[in-house]
């Protein structure tokens, strides 16, 4: 049978006089802290209906403005100062006077508002670096952190004791604000840190705050950010007693000097708790916005944000980093956040950054090759060529000359690598693969090919309008395949070999157009009135967070007619030749591996004599134009390689590690039979072979075209076995 429901009137007084009546509710909770009902007080009472089963209440008496943010939780009325008085209810009491709320804590409860407002962002490598790009529909979490001084006072004196000896004994920096910037400084080659899907990225580099790294972490208004935890004379003295109730007084009212620190001390992070006052959602902008109420007379709230996504309709926490280390402590009410979020299951919202004016900049090759990466002879920096889809990645200024509307990436063969006596022709082939754009209406996404007009030099392709086609709904989403948005031309393997290419070194130029009369004519870049710049990015790809290092193309890369600036020219060295690879019996004395492996020797042969003391070992590892390396590997049972029988590098050298290469790729070795056995009598091997070519399509090294012999295997035994 169900318990019935109960009334109850409570009386309520307040010690001293407020200047004007307070807007005071009586919260009540359950045992488990679980709130089941509340009523404002009015004329000194607040009546209530208690649900059957309630038991013996709790009751909390605060500042009404707290159900303003949603259902109040009992840590945010402690948080907020409010009152819990001490009383018993028994079975038949319909009245209970809860005496007078003290006037120290009613002094505290006229409340302010607290804007709270930010970004939510994904760093997106672009092929000029990266860029904060906003994160649409991210569902943000605000939680209010525990106060300083509510933590101080619930440490166990162990626990204060050990805080105590670290503030005293060891010396340390703060850390600074919550992800400043992941990006912090250029990053050159190397990338974000890849998350895979954990919901967690960038654990907030606790590991390296004792070597002054960049970390995550409290309040930058109160300390300086390379500054050392400085005491003066008194504190010192005062943290030095017995008293720990000396020390929990001096750890608050000191709250400034110590903060900084939370994240140092993860003995302390289980005792920081947070209350949930917010959760909102992300604009097309990446933005979200929303206010909270704090005490006017105590600090302002100590905020931490957290971020879920709708990863396939579910929403999913794709940050979520420490606690400790990432809480904005005495927020600023006000101050734009940035949280950013390198899940790679995250989208992001907006279109690729266009540079301002009238310029056009070639940046890279895929996503890491830039401009400065590859050399006058069209390798890269690393004596690569490139292969696969080759890719231009180019940015249009935002205000070209009036009427140019469009582009075109013609090439050519220049030399052969086959035929030293090749001889360029003058033609030039169009690149016409179909490029495009994806765009999204609503949460449709859709794909916008640029439009082609004709010509008899091949057809010219639209440059990407600023607007997506589907009106004002409609978003530019690259996220959804930021390969096809990031293109300029595609220049593919199968087109070059549809026209006869070989490898060697090809060029490229780039041409801009205006239409008259629906026929594309070709415009100068250098045209007085209407000069368009010619840049290129002037550093390796990817870059930091900071605008990309624009320079003037060097005049080698321009393209000129009769004197004339018509476009850019750039010289790259293609090759898409596969590697071979292959791996030859072992041979000691007149006898081979074969098919079954096993292999006799001479237990009393000379090492020196060739044979029968020595083992013949033999792999095949090349490519047509050298553009390889390998990596050759004798292991012996379970031991590892041996040193001496296994070799290394570019396809090309004469002799690797001792194997000779006949110059077409075939390397051999005699290795003695005693090094191979090293100390055992009889013992079995494994070869591998692996061909790796060094060819780029500017995103990834082109590993399709690599080659591994297949693994053999042999055993040596002695003939008297």
């Amino acid at each position: 049978m169900a318990e019935r429901q109960r009334k109850l009137q409570l009386k309520v007084g307040f010690e001293g006089k407020p200047e004007k009546e307070l807007a005071v509710t009586a919260f009540v909770f359950d045992h488990a802290g679980r709130l089941v009902t509340s009523a404002p007080v009015q004329a000194g009472k607040a009546d209530l209906v208690l649900p059957g089963g309630a038991g013996h209440p709790q009751v909390v008496l605060g500042p009404s403005t707290l159900a303003d943010d949603g259902e109040p939780t009992l840590e945010r009325l402690r948080r907020a100062g409010g009152h819990e008085p001490s009383f018993r209810l028994a079975a038949g009491d319909k009245v209970v006077d809860l005496g007078l709320i003290p006037e120290l804590e009613w002094h505290g409860w006229r409340h302010c508002r607290c804007r709270i407002r930010g970004r939510v962002v994904r760093p997106v490598l672009f092929g000029h670096g990266y860029s904060d790009m906003p994160v649409c529909n991210a569902i943000v979490h605000i939680c209010e952190v525990d106060r300083w001084p509510l933590v101080i006072a619930k440490l166990p004196d162990l626990v204060l004791e050990r805080l105590r000896e670290d503030i005293l004994v060891a010396p340390f920096r703060p850390v600074p604000e919550p992800d400043p910037s992941p990006l912090a400084g250029r990053l050159g080659r190397d990338r974000l840190e890849r998350v895979g899907l954990n919901p967690q990225p960038l654990p907030p580099k606790v590991l390296e705050v004792r070597a002054h790294a960049a970390a995550a972490g409290p309040r930058a208004e109160v300390a300086a950010p390379n500054a050392a935890l400085v005491l003066d004379a008194a504190t010192r003295a005062v943290l030095s007693s017995e008293s720990m109730e000396s020390v929990r007084r001096v750890l608050v009212d000191q709250a400034a000097l110590f903060v900084p620190y939370i994240c140092l001390w993860k003995y302390l992070w289980p005792w920081f708790t947070c209350d949930e006052v917010a959760v909102v959602t992300t604009d097309e902008n990446g933005r979200f916005d929303t206010s909270i109420w704090y005490p006017c007379l105590g600090d302002r709230p100590d905020i931490y944000v957290w971020v879920e996504y709708p990863v396939n309709g579910t929403p999913t926490t794709v940050y979520r980093p420490l606690m400790a280390c990432n809480t904005y402590w005495d927020y600023q009410c006000g101050r734009q956040l940035t949280i950013r979020v390198t899940d790679p299951r995250v989208p992001w919202c907006g279109d690729v950054p266009r540079p301002p004016g009238s310029q056009v900049v070639i940046v890279s090759i895929g996503e890491n090759l830039g401009f400065p990466e590859i050399e006058p002879s069209g390798l890269t920096d690393a004596g690569a060529p490139l292969g696969g889809s080759i890719e231009p990645v180019v940015l249009f200024g935002t205000s070209l000359p009036l009427g140019v509307t469009h582009y075109r990436w013609s090439f050519r063969q220049l030399t052969r690598s086959s035929d030293p006596s090749f001889v360029p022709s003058a033609a030039w082939t169009a690149i016409s693969e179909p490029v495009g754009r994806h765009y999204e209406v609503g949460a449709n996404p859709a794909w916008y090919p640029l439009s082609t007009v004709p010509s008899p030099e091949g057809a010219v392709v639209e440059i990407p309008p600023t607007d997506p086609p589907g009106g004002p709904d409609s978003v530019w989403r690259p996220s959804l395949a930021v390969r096809a948005n990031n293109a300029s031309a595609f220049f593919l393997r199968s087109l070059r070999g549809a026209v006869g290419l070989a490898a060697g070194t090809h060029e490229l130029k780039l041409e801009l157009f205006k239409l008259v009369a629906s026929v594309p004519v070709r415009v100068r870049l250098d045209e007085p009135g209407a000069v368009i710049a010619l840049k290129v990015v002037d550093e390796p790809v990817p870059l930091g967070p900071s605008p990309a290092p624009y320079a003037a193309a060097p005049p080698a890369n321009h393209l000129l007619d009769g004197g004339n600036l018509v476009g850019f020219r750039w010289v790259l060295h293609i090759d898409d030749n596969p590697c071979e690879s292959n791996i030859v019996d072992v041979v000691v004395g007149p006898n081979a591996a074969g098919p079954c492996g096993f292999i006799q020797y001479e237990p009393a042969a000379d090492p020196a004599d060739d044979p029968p003391g020595a083992a013949t070992i033999a792999f095949r590892a090349h490519h047509p134009n050298g553009f390889a390396t390998f990596s050759f590997v004798v292991s012996k049972g379970s031991t590892g390689p041996v040193a001496d029988a296994s070799a290394g590098g570019p396809v090309t050298q004469a002799v690797a590690n001792g194997f000779a290469n006949d110059g077409t790729g075939n390397f051999t070795k005699n290795v003695p039979v005693a090094t191979l056995l090293d100390g055992c009598v009889e013992a079995a091997f494994a070869e591998t072979n692996y061909v790796a070519a060094m060819a780029t399509d500017g995103w990834d090294r082109l590993s399709g075209y690599d080659a591994s012999g297949p693994t053999k295997a042999f055993a040596l035994e002695p003939t008297d076995s």
